[in-house]
């Protein structure tokens, strides 16, 4: 559930816009800053984070940052996926050819730094098999996302309602699960995301979506109707077929 990441061969400015944006992000965890090659990859060997932003400019830090990449590989089992930073895409084929994740400018727009993040959350949900672990206090519990009807907000914790009358309590903000659970997960009111695969009716007029054969209902307020709309449109469509 969380992520790792550290920041390789960035200025002061890039690595503070960088932390400005993660502080949304509470499941990604900084791990390390390093503007030395010997001491990057030491580091990335030891510590293993899951991604690595690196400038690959060539500036006072890290000279030859595709060469950085390469030395990583003999020594790890998994290599962190790479998110290069620069000032301009002329080194998009060196980035390509070392199989980076993406390729984000400086300065570093919020908006599409975000948009990364968000989308590199859904993908490694998905990639994992559909399941989650759940931490509350000194146990884990891991489920199967498929079981999932609904999420419910509880102060800064979030409860999770699964088929069979189950409910797990995880010690995490319901933002948090917002921008890291795949796609089919929705959120719908303040306190409530949904897993769009068990919606039986969504009824408008009242403002509630039923789950499992219509046997729970779940509130939607004004301020999530587009994303209600856009369920809807989807299945009512005569050739839809929502996976």
């Amino acid at each position: 559930m969380e992520h790792t990441f550290s920041i390789v061969g960035c200025d002061k400015k890039t690595r503070d816009d960088l932390a400005n944006i993660f502080s949304d992000f509470p499941h990604f965890k900084f791990l390390f800053n390093s503007n030395e090659p010997k001491e990057a990859l030491d580091k990335m060997m030891i510590e293993a984070p899951a991604l690595v932003f690196l400038d690959i400019d060539k500036n006072d830090g890290i000279k030859n940052p595709f060469n950085l990449v390469k030395d990583l590989y003999p020594y790890v089992d998994e290599i962190p996926a790479f998110v290069a930073l620069s000032n301009s895409k002329r080194k998009a084929y060196d980035v390509i050819k070392n199989d980076f994740k993406d390729y984000l400018l400086k300065p570093v727009s919020h908006f599409e730094f975000r948009k990364f993040l968000v989308k590199y959350s859904k993908e490694w949900a998905k990639k994992n098999h559909g399941k989650i672990c759940l931490k509350s206090y000194s146990d884990y519990q891991i489920i199967d996302l498929n079981d999932v009807l609904y999420l419910q907000a509880d102060n800064n914790t979030t409860d999770f309602y699964l088929i069979q009358n189950r409910k797990v309590t995880a010690f995490k903000t319901l933002k948090l699960f917002e921008f890291a659970l795949p796609s089919n997960f929705l959120r719908i009111h303040n306190s409530y995301i949904i897993n769009v695969r068990h919606i039986s009716r969504i009824n408008f007029a009242r403002s509630l979506i039923f789950l499992d054969d219509n046997s729970l209902s779940i509130p939607f307020s004004r301020s999530y109707r587009t994303r209600v709309d856009q369920i809807k449109n989807n299945y009512s469509s005569p050739l839809a077929i929502v996976s």
